[in-house]
């Protein structure tokens, strides 16, 4: 149904990001933005859906970047580069840069407009704006906390065995 609407669609925009699993493996996960003039009600309605997720074989600029055609290819977007307006990702150089993924999508798109996305400028604003508060503090303490258990499945086990005990303990 999303890939019907998509076709009929004459623009559209996808919004980027990478995330990596318990087994260090990296995923990118791709959104998709469009307008759908075609509603039952006559209304024009906006659409943000996700579109799929794909393992990018290297993570840098190249990778990532045949990423985003495979993936697009995979849901049965093949003629994406007519309609492709917007790209938003993560603000890293990899993809921001002018030798990253938004040089690749500029070189077979140039009219797209590669954006930075708001989320990940929020959190670095308020990251900023709480520098050297309380707040801070116990984000760098959670920080620790999550690289401790990040690379240990015996220590995962371990929390795991201690939050059965102490809920055991809690329960009537």
């Amino acid at each position: 149904e999303l890939v019907a609407k998509l076709a009929k669609a004459k623009f559209f925009s996808i919004q980027a990001d990478g995330s990596t699993d318990a087994g260090r493996i990296d995923d990118e996960l791709f959104l998709v933005l469009f307008l759908d003039p075609h509603s039952e009600d006559g209304v024009v309605h906006v659409h943000d859906k996700f579109l799929t997720v794909r393992r990018p074989k290297h993570c840098n600029a190249d990778g990532l970047y045949r990423c985003f055609e495979r993936g697009l290819v995979f849901v049965g977007i093949n003629d994406w580069r007519t309609k492709l307006v917007g790209f938003g990702c993560d603000g890293t150089s990899v993809n921001i840069a002018s030798g990253g993924v938004r040089g690749f999508l500029e070189e077979s798109v140039p009219w797209v407009v590669v954006f930075w996305c708001y989320a990940h400028r929020v959190e670095l604003a308020l990251k900023d704006a709480f520098k050297d508060t309380l707040l801070s503090t116990v984000d760098e303490m959670l920080l620790r906390l999550y690289y401790l258990y990040e690379k240990s499945p015996k220590k995962c086990r371990e929390l795991d065995d201690v939050i059965s005990a102490l809920k055991s303990c809690l329960e009537p």
